[in-house]
């Protein structure tokens, strides 16, 4: 990399290995021919041999902020180098140094170092002709010529180097800056109009082929459309036909399936409830009949009646203690004790349920007596277990039909409502005039209302007479069905 000695002077040196700030850059050493640097100089640590350096083939990298050396062991003392302490003695300061030609001509001062890192050899020396030349016309650059003669206070330059000094483009200055910016916007501009020439052919080129690319596509848009529009509507006109027939047929057909439905599941729910209410109804009246005598009867006879029968549920207390539990086999105490609790006649009422069911069991199982005595051979029980499954098919059954009736004639009712209105549309879909069709039966006719744009503005008044340009401004407007709606219907004379 190649570095300006100012830029290295006064930044800090750093270790790369422990990042410890060795300190700062004093001074740059040179050899004594001005052409190879050869240490960095740190500050505040002794003059002349007593002062400690770093050479420069210990410098890794030079940075904005620092430079960068291997470790703290690249710094030693100068006068353990004879190098650096010639160098040291000899005290070349090459910044300020004034640059003659060979003829005696004042090249000028030497202002900065450019040098290689990490080699040290000088690239070259940047020169400076005083302030207003600078301002004006930039810095002189003098590469590195191995016949520069370098003393103590000037530095001889062999004339052909010095030829070249003042022949090389200066660096900085007005004259150098707009020198440059003519030659940049030079090319600018020839970038500039190359590339609009291009531009305007490849514009040309592509408007041509994109308008006879639109020609094309619009002919054959309109053709295609024109064909489509045909074969939709001759096929809208089939379907509505064929639709319309089959829809009438269908609707008959759901009609009658779905009435003979409803009758059979009112039937079989007819059926279903008379049972229902029969058996409930009879076994309500023996219930009453059974109370009935129970509560005529005197408690005692309650009592007695109850001894022996067996509870069907709990009887508790009025403080919400059991007094009788579920299953229990009533003795006279016991029914004593219901009596003084004031739960005699829910003691009755919980045994005779358990009555009824046993009645119940004993009915059941007379039937079954009954089909076994008329048919032996089918094994004893056999009757029970058919008069259990012919009640369990029969309400099975009834259920069964009944939920079967309400679902289809929900499916029906559902379908029939869905094609109605599905033919109602198609019905008005061809009852209905398009939007051409209207606007010209309203084109010649007067509105019979005002009808405004969205922003307010009036565009027929009523009265007026409707044109293609109110047409087209309706439609530009988004109003056109509110100015065909305003139209008076024709064969309508206004009043």
């Amino acid at each position: 990399m190649r570095i300006n000695g100012k830029d290295i002077l006064g930044r800090r040196l750093v270790a790369a290995r422990s990042g410890e700030h060795i300190g700062n850059v004093k001074e740059l050493v040179f050899d004594v021919t001005g052409r190879q640097l050869l240490a960095l100089r740190i500050d505040g640590a002794g003059w002349f041999r007593g002062a400690q350096v770093v050479l420069v083939e210990h410098v890794q990298s030079v940075g904005e902020d620092a430079v960068m050396v291997d470790d703290a062991h690249a710094v030693v003392k100068a006068r353990t180098n004879p190098e650096i302490d010639a160098a040291l003695d000899h005290n070349l300061r090459l910044i300020g140094l004034e640059l003659l030609s060979e003829s005696g001509d004042e090249l000028g001062r030497i202002v900065d170092v450019q040098i290689e890192i990490p080699s040290g050899r000088v690239v070259g020396y940047e020169a400076s002709a005083g302030m207003l030349a600078d301002l004006a016309s930039g810095r002189m650059w003098l590469s590195t010529p191995e016949a520069l003669r370098i003393g103590a206070t000037s530095a001889v330059v062999p004339e052909a180097a010095a030829a070249a000094m003042r022949a090389a483009p200066a660096r900085g200055g007005i004259q150098a800056a707009l020198q440059s910016a003519k030659s940049k916007l030079g090319a600018v501009v020839d970038e500039a109009k190359d590339e609009l020439a291009q531009s305007l052919d490849a514009a040309g080129q592509a408007v041509q082929g994109a308008r006879s690319k639109a020609q094309q596509a619009l002919e054959s848009a309109k053709s295609k459309a024109e064909q489509s529009l045909e074969t939709v509507k001759d096929k809208a006109e089939q379907t509505f036909a064929s639709v319309k027939d089959k829809a009438g047929h269908t609707l008959e057909s759901v009609k009658d399936q779905a009435e003979q439905t409803a009758a059979q599941a009112d039937e079989a729910l007819d059926s279903a409830r008379h049972k229902a209410e029969s058996a409930l109804d009879s076994a309500k009246s023996r219930l009453a009949q059974m109370t009935e005598d129970l509560r005529r009867a005197g408690a005692e006879k309650q009592r007695g009646w109850l001894v022996g029968k067996a509870t069907q549920s709990d009887v508790f207390r009025d403080d919400g203690s059991l007094l009788v539990p579920k299953g229990t086999l009533i003795t006279a105490p016991l029914a004593e004790e219901a009596e003084r609790a004031g739960k005699l006649m829910a003691v009755v009422a919980s045994a005779t349920g358990a009555a009824l069911a046993s009645a119940a069991v004993q009915a059941k199982a007379k039937v079954g007596g009954a089909i076994d005595q008329l048919n032996p051979g089918a094994g004893e029980g056999r009757g029970a277990e058919l008069v259990d499954k012919a009640v369990d098919k029969a309400a099975a059954a009834a259920a069964t039909a009944a939920e079967q009736g309400r679902e289809l004639l929900g499916r029906a009712k559902t379908w029939l409502g869905q094609k109605s209105a599905e033919l109602g549309d198609l019905i008005d879909e061809q009852h209905r005039p398009s939007e051409a069709q209207r606007i010209d039966a309203a084109l010649g006719r007067p509105a019979t209302r005002t009808v405004r744009a969205p922003d307010d503005s009036v565009l027929v008044a009523a009265g007026d007479t409707i044109s293609h340009a109110t047409v087209d401004a309706a439609r530009r407007h988004g109003v056109l069905q509110a100015l065909l709606d305003a139209v008076e219907p024709p064969g309508t004379a206004a009043s």
